[in-house]
C-alpha cells in the first residue's frame, strides 16, 4: 500500500483558507509510520539512548534477500514526540545534481538507506526512487523551506514545486531553515502544512547553531504544534551537549548531518578504531546513533555509503565512549 494524498486538492484548500480534516490526516500519516517499521520492533527508550548489546538482536533476516534489504531491517527506527518513526541513519542528498551523484543515490537505496534528505534543493536526484522499485511508504523523505520573512504564499508556492520536483503528495519531515531572527511567522506556516497533511512531521533546521536550543524552546512552548526534530551541522552542539539524542523538555529529536573532520586525527580515536576493528567515522557514527541521535552524512562513494550504515553489528564499552565525549569537548 502506498501512502498518498490528493496533493493538488490539498493545496487549493490551503490557498483558499480551508483546512482538511485532522483524523484524516493522522490516519494517513500512522500508515506511514506503520508501514516504516514492518520487520522492525527496535525503538528508542525514552531518554534518547539505544543500550542494546547489538542492535541487530531479535531482528528476522530470514526474507532478506540481498545486502541492502539486510542493512535496511537492522537500521533502528526513532519514535518523534508526535510518534511518527524516523530512521536513524540518513543519507543527505542536498547536492546530488549530476549523473554520478544520481547514481550514488540509487546505490545508497540499494544499500539500505531509507531517509533522504533532500534539503528542498536536491530533488532532482530523487527520481532514483522510482529505478529503486521501492514503495513510497517504505522511505523517510524530508525537505526544507527558507522563511522567506513569515511570507506564506511565497513558502507554500516553493513547498509546492518541492513536492512535485520529489514526485510525492508529502513529505515524512519539513525543516523550516532558520537564523538568528524570529521566525514565529514562518513556523505557523510549517504547522498549517502539517495540519493539512502535507507533512507527517516539522521540524528546526540549524546549521550554523545560530538559532539555539533557547529559541527551539520558545518555539515549542508558543506553538500549537511542536517541532519534532532539530537538525544542525554545527560541531557546537558536540561540544555543549555531547551526544543527546533528545533537547527541550519537548522531547525534539536531534538530527546530526555529519561530516568527517579533524576529530579523525586524534590519537585515541585511531586506538579505539583499532580496537573494534572498524574505520574512525564508523566509530564516531556509532557513537552518535548508540546515543540517540540521527546520524545523516553525505557521499557519493558506495564503498563510505556502506561503511556508513554498516554500524549496528557493535557497541562501544562506556570508555570509549566517555573518551569520544571528551574530542568534542577538547
Amino acid at each position: 500500500m502506498v501512502c498518498k494524498f490528493n496533493f493538488s486538492q490539498v493545496i487549493d484548500k490551503i490557498k483558499n483558507g480551508a483546512k482538511m480534516q485532522r483524523r484524516d490526516f493522522i490516519k494517513g500519516a500512522a500508515t506511514c509510520a506503520a508501514g516504516l517499521a514492518v520487520g522492525l520492533d527496535l525503538f528508542t527508550q525514552q531518554t534518547g539512548e539505544i543500550g542494546a548489546a547489538n542492535l541487530t538482536d531479535g531482528v528476522d533476516l530470514s526474507g532478506a534477500k540481498n545486502l541492502g534489504e539486510r542493512l535496511a531491517a537492522t537500521t533502528p527506527y526513532l519514535t518523534l514526540n508526535n510518534r511518527i518513526l524516523m530512521p536513524i541513519v540518513g543519507l543527505s542528498a542536498d547536492k546530488f545534481d549530476d549523473l554520478k551523484d544520481k547514481n550514488a543515490l540509487g546505490a545508497a537505496l540499494g544499500l539500505g538507506y531509507r531517509l533522504i534528505d533532500t534539503d528542498g534543493g536536491g530533488e532532482e536526484g530523487v527520481a532514483a526512487f522510482a529505478a529503486s522499485g521501492l514503495e513510497r511508504r517504505q522511505l523517510f523523505v524530508q525537505s526544507a523551506l527558507d522563511a522567506q520573512n513569515g511570507d506564506e504564499s511565497g513558502m507554500i508556492k516553493s513547498f509546492e514545486h518541492s513536492l512535485k520536483k520529489l514526485n510525492t503528495d508529502y513529505v515524512d519531515l519539513l525543516l523550516l531553515r532558520v537564523g538568528a531572527g524570529d521566525v514565529s511567522s514562518a513556523w505557523r506556516v510549517l504547522q498549517r502544512l502539517y495540519q493539512e497533511g502535507l507533512a507527517a512531521s516539522i521540524g528546526i533546521c540549524d546549521h550554523l547553531g545560530e538559532f539555539g536550543t533557547e529559541n527551539l524552546v520558545k518555539i515549542a512552548q508558543g506553538s500549537e504544534v511542536k517541532p519534532a526534530v532539530y537538525q544542525t551541522r554545527s560541531s557546537s552542539y558536540l561540544r555543549r551537549f555531547a551526544a543527546r539524542g533528545k533537547v527541550t523538555d519537548h522531547d525534539v529529536q536531534v538530527q546530526l548531518l555529519y561530516e568527517p573532520g579533524e576529530e579523525l586525527k586524534e590519537p585515541a580515536l585511531v586506538q579505539i578504531s583499532e580496537k573494534y576493528g572498524k574505520t574512525r567515522s564508523q566509530i564516531i557514527l556509532r557513537w552518535l546513533v548508540q546515543h540517540g541521535v540521527c546520524a545523516v552524512v553525505n557521499s557519493a562513494s558506495k564503498e563510505i555509503l556502506l561503511e556508513n550504515i554498516d554500524i549496528f553489528g557493535f557497541e562501544l564499552a562506556d570508555e570509549d565512549s566517555e573518551l569520544i565525549a571528551k574530542l568534542w569537548r577538547s
